[in-house]
Order: C-alpha cells, then structure tokens, then sequence
C-alpha cells in the first residue's frame, strides 16, 4: 500500500472522547511550554470510492462455501475486452473438459488446473466489436452455470502490460498526462498507423523519432515531391508531427499521440513561416485526396488534418477548401492564435474546422491563446517557463528535444487524439468533432464556455467511448487532492494528492495543534472548488458525524477514512 510520504511506525489511534461538549476526534493530550517549538502531528488515512450505492462486503468463503460470482467485468472496467470466441470455465465433477465442451457446443482447446479453456466454433463469434464478443462469451458462461452446474465460467479476458512507453522524455510529460494519453494507450497506443496530414512549414524527415512514419507528400512553395523543411534550425513543420505522431515505445526521445501513426507532410509555408490563402486551399485539398493546383493526389489521403497557423482575415477560398476536406471525410483542426484576443482567427472560424485554443501547466486557459464562440476545445500549448516537449532540429541537422509553447502545439494534441480515436472505430467528421466535444474535460464554467469550449481534450474518455468502455467515476491516474482546512477561517492550509496506484492513501505530516476539517476530491475544472457538479468529492466526519477534528499533541493519527463519490 502507498503512501505520499514515508513515515516512521505510529502509535494506534487514541479512543475518542469528549471535548468543549462536541463529539470529536483528539490526540492524548502532551503539552509542550515555555519556548519550546509548536507541537506537530502527522495524520494519515484511506479515501474509499462510492462509485453508486455502497457496497456490503461478503466475508471470505469458507471450506466448502460456494464460490462468489466474481465482478462482471464489463461493468465499470476499461479493460473489459476478451479473445473472441474463447471462455475459460471450471470443471464440475463428474465431467472430462471434453463432455463440457460437447454439451455446451463448443471445442476443448486445452484444460489444466481444473479448468478447460472452450472456443466457440461460430463465426458470429469473432466480431470485431468488443463488446459484443464480450457479451456472447458471457451467454455461453451463463448456460454452462445453469446447465452444467459449472461453479465458475468466464470470457478469455486479454491482459496486457501496462502501456507507459520506454521513451525517457514521454513519463512525466505534463501535456500527455493533462489529456489522459497514458490512460488512453492502455485502451489502444494508435497500432493502426492512421494518417494525419500537417499543412505547415515541411518536415524534417531525418528526425530519429520521425523514421518510418513519414509519407511522401507536396511542396507547394517549391511544386515538387520534396516536403522537407529547407528552415535553418527550428522547424515549425516537425515540432508539430512529433507531438502527433514520434515513435512510441521506441527506447528514445518523446512519444506521440499515435505510436505507430503516419504523417502526410504538406509545405504551404516558406522558411519566413508565411503562405497565401490559394497555396494553404491547395495544400488542404491535396491533404484530402481532391483535385488541387499541383495536379497530385497522395496515395491515400487523410483523415485528420493539421493547420497550426491563424490570422483574422477570412478567405472565401481557404473557406472552400476546408468545407470540401470535411466532405470529403476528413477532420480539420487549427489552433486559435497567440493574440490573447476574442477576435475570430482563421481557419479555427470556419463552421467545418475544429478551433483549438490552449492550456498551461495548470490546466486552464493559457494567457495568450484566443478565445471566443468559435473555440471548440483546448489542450496543452505551455507556457515560456513550462512549455511543451518536442522534438527539435538545431543548426541545420542536430536532431534533439527541446520545449515550446503556443496554441501552434495545441492543435496537433488534438489532431493526435482524433486519429486515435479513428483507429478504433470509424466516424464521419462530424461524428468525430461531436464526441471529442461530449468527452471533453469541462474546465472553466459549468459547460461550454467562451474561453475553454467544451473544455480539454480527454484522450481517455474519448478512446474509451469510441470502444464502447464505460467510464469510471475516476479515470486511471486521475489525482485525488486531500485538503487540511482551518475550521475557523476556512483556509485551506496543507494539500496532498493521491491516486488509485497509491490504493487511494493519504499522509499530511506536521499538523500543528488546532482544529481541522479534511476534504478529497477532484478539481477538474482548476477553480479551486473540489464539490462542483461532475467532480469526485467527499469530507472526514466522525462515527458520530462531527466533522472537526482537534488536534492538542504531536501524536500521529491514523485511520482517518471516508468515502468519496461522484456529484
């Protein structure tokens, strides 16, 4: 079991007793004097999530009790998915896995430690679709209890090892954990290899993190196949790509939103970083798979395309061109601009582009990102002193990592989670903007707002949905803050986070003498407010429902359990 702090071994918990004619929680009383320093505590605990109603627990199965149905796994797991067409079920006596199989209908495929593993020889039992392969394999679970008296029988669930990537530059990566990419990877690491477009400045295409995963593509400032960024240094082009698309689990650098994803580069930027609205309509509609001015089409277009550019002119043109991408199936998404302004950007205005503003560390809306109706969702842009992690070219070739910041990087978070999200399930575009909008974190005020839009992009919830995976009252890794709280005033004096890897435990270390109350919960929309409607909440009370707690020694406290649970 976890905890955020070690601590020495503590002394048991003191009984309860009475104090100022209040029921309440203290310490054996030790008082210090004199100019001794401040007596302090530490306290310590174990939230418990009421996902619903609470659960009775049922002791343990003795020598000949029958066996508890363990949990159905497909209700309230994100893991839930099994090998089509297989279930694993205990032998009852006076049954060979054989004679199980045959009168359940289907094949013994091997048996050991008393249990057989059957398949199921219809055809109708490898769908594709997770859930119904799941739920048919609990069909044939439900007649083998009923008509062989099998004491257990359950789908061949798949089991996979956790999905953190060995790249040294993605754990920790601050961006990828504000959108719940980790969480999204143990779902699906985007193996299908979808294909992104990125209208930009070109590509350097010899980044190590970018081998393999860089289509051919156009250049419409040079009319040729060579979509290389000719830029000295920096290129705009390539910092976007790797945050879509570098290599994941490759042992280096960063990993992107797809690991194994592609890129279609398209040049529509000179190496001052300017186009015109007639060589970004062409680039778009290349990127689509449509006639354009270059007389190319790529090989296979794609499905999701990047514009990290923005100005306030409108261009009937660009405006075309994107309404003709979206028909023709692809999703567009463009950052917002870096002017801390509502004033409508292009092509993030346009009603068939998705506007991406931008984040900062904290989770809410950075500075200098746009906003406004037109905004759709933001996502992680950083800041000057904490930006986001990409990969770099310096001094004409030295192929590195470095950080930056701006709505430019926002974009492609999104971009990255929309072909994610294809790769699971098929959308049309609008299909594809309605649910990256639904599972949006919602920050900021209570539902879409003129800052935030429908809030932060949530890889998690997003991949979740399209498999079809209920989502937990707590996502994997989602942080819990516990608070200490000054009864009197009010004020929040210490806070520390825990998760469901820590078993949801809790330590404050060096309470001095006073009276509290604790609180746990999820700041989701980053107002300080841990109770708001959607958030996961719960307070410290007493047996007898008092919810101060004194502290009048230095004794360390423990068990100081309570519940949370869903607004």
């Amino acid at each position: 079991m976890g905890v955020l702090f070690p601590i020495p071994a503590m002394r048991h918990l003191p009984n309860y007793r009475l104090a100022a004619l209040c029921v309440v929680l203290v310490l054996a009383a030790c008082s210090g004097g004199g100019d001794d320093p401040p007596v302090k505590g530490n306290l310590s605990g174990t939230l418990t999530l009421v996902a619903s109603a609470p659960q009775v627990l049922a002791q343990r199965a003795g020598p000949g009790d029958p066996v508890a149905p363990l949990p159905d796994a497909t209700e309230g797991d994100a893991e839930a998915d099994a090998v089509a067409g297989e279930v694993v079920a205990a032998i009852p006596a006076g049954y060979t896995a054989s004679d199980l199989a045959l009168e359940a209908g289907l094949v013994c495929v091997a048996e050991g430690g008393g249990w057989c593993l059957l398949r199921d020889p219809a055809p109708e039992a490898r769908s594709a679709d997770r859930s119904a392969r799941v739920q048919r394999a609990r069909a044939h679970c439900d007649r083998l209890r009923m008509q062989c008296g099998v004491r257990a029988a359950e789908p061949n669930f798949v089991r996979r090892l956790t999905a953190l990537p060995t790249d040294p530059y993605a754990d920790g990566n601050w961006a990828l954990e504000q959108i719940r990419a980790f969480a999204a990877w143990e779902l699906d690491p985007g193996e299908l290899g979808m294909i992104v477009a990125v209208v930009d400045s070109g590509i350097k295409a010899g980044h190590p993190d970018l081998a393999g995963r860089i289509l051919p593509g156009w250049d419409f400032q040079g009319d040729d196949d060579n979509a290389e960024d000719p830029t000295f240094g920096a290129s705009h082009g390539t910092m976007v790509s790797g945050i879509i698309a570098a290599a994941g689990n490759n042992a280096i650098g960063v990993a992107g939103l797809l690991w194994n994803g592609r890129i279609l580069p398209v040049r529509a930027f000179n190496t001052s970083g300017t186009s015109t609205a007639f060589e970004v309509s062409q680039a778009i509609l290349y990127a689509a798979g449509l006639p354009n001015s270059s007389g190319q089409l790529p090989a296979e277009p794609a499905r999701v395309i990047n514009l990290s550019f923005a100005t306030t002119s409108a261009s009937a043109v660009e405006r075309d061109a994107c309404d003709a991408a979206r028909s023709a199936g692809a999703l567009l998404v463009a950052a917002s601009g870096n002017n801390a302004t509502s004033a409508v950007h292009y092509p993030a205005g346009y009603d068939s582009v998705m506007g991406v503003g931008a984040t900062d560390l904290s989770g809410a809306r950075a500075g200098y990102s746009n906003y406004g109706s037109w905004i759709d969702l933001v996502a992680p842009g950083g800041s000057a002193w904490n930006g986001v992690r990409v990969v770099t070219v310096e001094a004409g070739s030295v192929h590195g990592y470095g950080f930056a910041n701006g709505t430019s990087f926002a974009a492609p978070h999104v971009s990255g989670v929309a072909a994610l999200v294809l790769g699971v399930r098929d959308y049309t575009p609008a299909q594809l903007a309605q649910l990256l909008s639904d599972t949006a974190q919602d920050v900021g005020s209570l539902g879409f707002d003129l800052f935030t839009g429908h809030g932060v992009v949530d890889a998690y919830r997003a991949v979740a949905t399209a498999i079809g995976e209920p989502i937990p009252a707590l996502i994997p890794g989602e942080e819990i803050e516990v608070r200490l709280i000054d009864n009197e005033t009010g004020t929040t004096l210490l806070t520390v986070t825990t998760k469901e890897a820590q078993d949801l435990t809790w330590t404050i270390r060096e309470v001095p003498v006073g009276e509290y109350r604790i609180e746990a919960g999820t700041d989701r929309n980053f107002d300080g407010d841990l109770d708001d409607p959607g958030e996961v909440y719960g307070e410290w009370r007493d047996a007898l429902m008092n919810r101060v707690l004194i502290m009048i020694d230095d004794s360390s406290l423990v068990g100081l359990d309570f519940t949370i649970s869903p607004r």
